[in-house]
């Protein structure tokens, strides 16, 4: 789980418009302005800096951060700051099997 999501993590801070992972092809897309991949179970999307939260900050101040939400709860189940992950819920399915 963890290789992938970083694998996510590092498409979405680079240039790159389309990526292949875990035998997926993602198109990088704008929500709400902000750089986002999607999966049919998964939104990857870089922290908003617009917001009050001490990530917002982090990422006004140049720091990368990307937040991994599962769609069927809308659960914030991984955090990637500065390509260091942290997994917010207990292991589960695995992400991207």
């Amino acid at each position: 789980m963890g290789s992938y999501i970083v694998s996510i993590y590092n498409a979405l801070f680079s240039p790159a418009p389309v990526i292949k992972v875990a035998n997926l092809t993602l198109k990088k897309k704008r929500i709400a302005g902000l750089r986002a991949f999607e999966t049919p179970e998964f939104l990857f999307i870089e922290q908003n800096p617009r917001k009050a939260s001490k990530y917002a900050m982090m990422a006004r101040k140049g720091s990368k951060i990307m937040w991994t939400i599962r769609k069927k709860d809308d659960k914030y189940v991984a955090v990637v700051i500065e390509g260091k992950l942290r997994t917010l819920v207990k292991p589960g399915p695995k992400i991207g099997s």
